[in-house]
């Protein structure tokens, strides 16, 4: 029994191998693809908030500064435009304390930063537009996706598993054969993609503020534009092997 196991193993390789020979001759193999492009339902604005001393706005020269305006009450007054703009405290969600350091060896100078989520470029972009007070230190774009991105993903894989299919049938019909049945499919990971994640466009930053003494406030400009909206993009590839009958 056990000078006959080994003979029965060599047998079924053989028996395996003849049959993947024969599949390879009679199989057919593609390659689908699908891009699918997405309006943002969730676009993230990024608000950052740093405390001052109000004898750097007086516009004349002084010998100390001593008037400082703390976070608690640059944070009342976010959350107080934020109100009258229709958000909610509990959409703000607070990312970062922030440490900027000292300044001519005054106390140290904290900040913090904020994400607000919008359902709209045009929400985020009015947002950014609307908001302009003194130890507003930035406030940007930050990223954009969308609340159903999996099965948006889902369903672009399986567009391209059926153009897979389709592009194997209309070759075999072309020659006069027809589509079998699937014998391996496989998504090539290396392309599937999405435009989604990083920041797109600082629309009011220290590079567009007024400065004084090495400190900044953020000021709109009238040629500061964003577009009004940004897609997605998903790309995916499916390898298929099939029979042909």
């Amino acid at each position: 029994m056990r000078k006959l196991l080994p003979l029965f193993l060599v047998l079924t390789a053989l028996n395996l191998f003849a049959q993947n020979k024969e599949i390879a001759q009679r199989s057919i193999e593609v390659t689908g693809s699908a891009t699918m492009e997405i309006v943002p339902d969730e676009v993230s604005v990024e608000i950052v908030l740093k405390e001052y001393f109000k004898e750097e706005f007086e516009g004349k020269k002084v010998k100390r500064f001593k008037t400082k305006v703390n976070i608690e009450t640059l944070e009342n007054e976010l959350f107080q435009n934020l109100k009258n703009k229709g958000v909610k405290n509990d959409e703000i969600v607070i990312s970062a304390l922030l440490d900027f350091g000292s300044y001519k060896g005054k106390e140290t100078l904290i900040g913090k930063s904020y994400i607000i989520t919008l359902n709209s470029f045009k929400k985020a972009n009015d947002l950014i537009k609307g908001l302009n007070f003194k130890g507003l230190e930035d406030i940007r774009i930050s990223g954009y996706d969308h609340s159903k991105i999996t099965e948006y993903r889902k369903q672009t894989k399986i567009n391209a598993i059926k153009a897979a299919r389709d592009k194997a049938q209309y070759l075999l019909e072309a020659i006069g054969s027809k589509l079998g049945k699937p014998i391996e499919i496989k998504e090539d990971v290396d392309t599937g993609y999405d435009w989604n994640t990083t920041s797109r466009s600082n629309i009011i930053s220290s590079n567009n503020s007024n400065s004084y003494a090495g400190y900044s406030y953020a000021k709109p400009s009238s040629k500061s534009k964003f577009a009004q909206s940004k897609k997605i993009v998903l790309r995916y590839e499916i390898y298929a092997l099939f029979e042909i009958e």
